[in-house]
């Protein structure tokens, strides 16, 4: 199992569905005409006007390019692992019926001979004669010997191998299941379109030949027509003779028969599967033909119920879209603490991009996480970034410098062009440091849809290698000073007869300030003289949950023994305690202080919820303080 990306038209090729419509008569094409594909058995191109799988390879990862024609709109060719390296289904959850959630993969799950894919490979083209999308999707296997199956997949979502034996990625209304069986000595004997419709019967029969019959045409086995068409809906062809490896384009076909692989030159009998769909007959005219991934896969019956063998799957988009989103660092403006103290502001760019060829419509944004109200966090589009590819949505679809609301699409293009982005400029302001979220972006892929149809999604996590977020330098510090303050009669110690005795009456002013950019709250203020622990806790000095704005606030300080209120401690004022002796109990008048420490603590707004401490100490000179 490999995941390539996938190859979509652009330079050379660019200009396929003109130059193609030029070439030939508008006649009712299909997925049977060779003019746009050669469906004959065989891989190798004959110069016609009709690609054919040495196209797509030509092109491929490490491709030599050699050839000029590829007129896929969007093409995918992947190689598979084998044996140790191999990938394949496990689990009796591995069906068609069941969600992708419930698949099961294991590396080393060794499928037999006739069940392993060597290379798969899909493409896709416009017929220029009634516009409709025809797909087109092979195997070649590694191995053969008896009756066979094979199935492709074309979803909607992004699908590919996750950890842990898992799939990611799920089954969406609306993706596409072709089926096929090596019957009588191997021929192509039958194929059935499914489209997956969700709900207990999951998958709706599109077409089959079972069914509704079909016709065969030297090694082409065709679907009769659908109601009301003209041209088959489905077409499969396998080799019926030895046929050439179109080398140096393929990457090296190895074939196992009883000993080691071995690389090849040829395409033993019936070892090459190669199909084509018409989509616009499958979904119908006007609907979606989005998709973003293929799988192919053996398997052993065409029947929905099958058991499931070997599978290479990748990307393929056919339409597309994808979304990102990064902080964006502006030195002292994005991350950085807003005036506030408990804020951040931090400015993202969302971008928005289209790998595909084809252009997608009514593009919009939607910011998933918590806004306004109690939740401190406000988010704004400051601006669109529309590059050479996005055209302008109405000015009031995008509602620049206004506060978004949670959940709420805003459409911020009204297209998008293949294999162009956009980039929506936000302004955020919360009180996450970093802030993570998750956002989406959905557009519609045909102008006639009701709603989106693309939906892509972008989470940045803290806990990731992604370096997609960022947070503010947060300083928090605290500082207290303590100075004795002069009493009425002028002296920092007045003597003071008491009904215990003659004590010592000092007063001191505490100021407690936040040096740092964050607010700090729940201050506590401890001063074990001035207020005695109660049964050996300290009493709080200041009312509880009083808080210091950041430094440089009218709020960043507490003056503590101003009992006026007028901003200043005046003779007189401060907070006061009597003392019956000297500190250390010093008995030379003149040595003799009354002191004591003073210790503060607050919990920063913002970052390491760790509190920021302080103290300090002051006495007051029982001679030498008059004033």
């Amino acid at each position: 199992m490999r995941i390539p990306v996938p190859r979509t038209r652009n330079g050379r090729a660019a200009a396929c569905v003109i130059a193609l419509g030029a070439l030939l008569p508008l006649i009712a094409l299909s997925v049977s005409n060779s003019n746009i594909f050669e469906l004959d058995g065989d891989a190798s191109y004959s110069g016609g006007p009709g690609d054919d799988w040495q196209n797509i390879a030509d092109d491929r990862t490490g491709g030599p390019g050699l050839i000029a024609q590829d007129n896929a709109l969007v093409s995918t060719f992947l190689t598979d692992g084998l044996d140790a390296t191999d990938t394949g289904f496990t689990g009796g959850g591995s069906k068609d019926v069941n969600d992708v959630t419930q698949w099961q993969n294991q590396m080393s799950a060794v499928s037999p001979l006739k069940n392993e894919i060597g290379h798969a490979f899909a493409a896709a083209y416009n017929d220029p004669s009634n516009d409709h999308l025809l797909v087109y999707f092979g195997l070649d296997r590694s191995g053969s010997g008896g009756n066979a199956a094979t199935g492709f997949w074309f979803f909607k979502d992004k699908v590919s191998v996750g950890a842990n034996g898992k799939f990611i990625g799920k089954h969406t209304v609306g993706d596409i299941l072709i089926t096929s069986d090596y019957v009588t000595g191997g021929k192509i004997g039958e194929i059935n379109v499914f489209r997956w419709v969700g709900g207990a019967k999951p998958l709706q029969v599109v077409g089959s030949s079972s069914t509704g019959g079909g016709t065969t045409s030297g090694d082409r086995f065709c679907l009769n027509n659908a109601s009301g068409q003209t041209t088959p809906l489905a077409c499969a062809a396998s080799n019926s003779s030895v046929v050439p490896v179109p080398y140096p384009q393929w990457s090296d076909y190895l074939y196992k028969d009883g000993g080691a692989f071995t690389k090849l030159n040829n395409f033993p009998l019936r070892t090459l599967y190669e199909g084509g769909v018409d989509l616009t007959q499958v979904v119908g005219t006007g609907a979606s033909t989005c998709f973003a991934s293929f799988m192919g896969m053996t398997r052993t019956s065409a029947s929905t119920s099958a058991q499931l063998k070997d599978f290479a799957v990748g990307d393929f988009g056919l339409c597309d879209m994808s979304v990102a989103k990064a902080c964006v660092l502006d030195p002292g403006v994005s991350p950085a603490v807003n005036a506030d103290g408990i804020s951040v502001h931090t400015k993202f760019k969302v971008t928005i991009s289209n790998p595909s060829g084809g252009t997608l419509r009514d593009v919009q944004f939607v910011e998933t996480a918590s806004l306004g109200g109690t939740s401190g966090r406000v988010c704004k589009i400051a601006s669109v970034s529309l590059g050479s590819g996005g055209t302008a949505a109405s000015p009031t679809a995008t509602p620049l410098n206004t506060a978004l609301v949670t959940g709420t699409a805003y459409e911020v293009a009204d297209s998008l062009a293949g294999h162009s982005s956009i980039d929506v400029n936000l302004a955020c302001d919360t009180f996450d440091n970093p802030f993570l979220n998750k956002v989406e972006a959905r557009s519609k892929t045909a102008a006639s849809l009701a709603e989106p149809d693309l939906i892509r999604s972008y989470e940045i996590k803290a806990d990731d290698d992604v370096a997609d977020e960022c947070a503010a330098t947060v300083s928090p510090t605290i500082n207290v000073t303590k100075t004795c303050v002069t009493n009425l009669d002028g002296n920092k110690v007045s003597l003071v007869n008491t009904s215990s005795g003659m004590k010592a009456h000092v007063c001191f002013s505490i100021e407690v300030t936040n040096t740092g950019n964050v607010q700090l709250n729940d201050l506590f203020v401890a001063d074990p003289k001035i207020a005695p622990d109660v049964g050996g806790t300290a009493v709080n000095l200041v009312p509880a949950g009083t808080n210091l704005g950041p430094a440089g606030s009218s709020t960043d300080s507490k003056l503590l023994g101003d009992t006026n209120h007028n901003g200043v401690i005046d003779d007189g004022e401060g907070l006061c305690f009597d003392a019956t002796a000297p500190d250390s109990n010093v008995t030379n008048p003149e040595l003799a202080e009354f002191g004591n420490r003073v210790d503060v603590a607050a919990v920063p707004a913002l970052g390491n919820a760790t509190p920021q401490t302080s103290f300090a100490t002051a006495s007051c000179p029982l001679c030498g303080g008059h004033e």
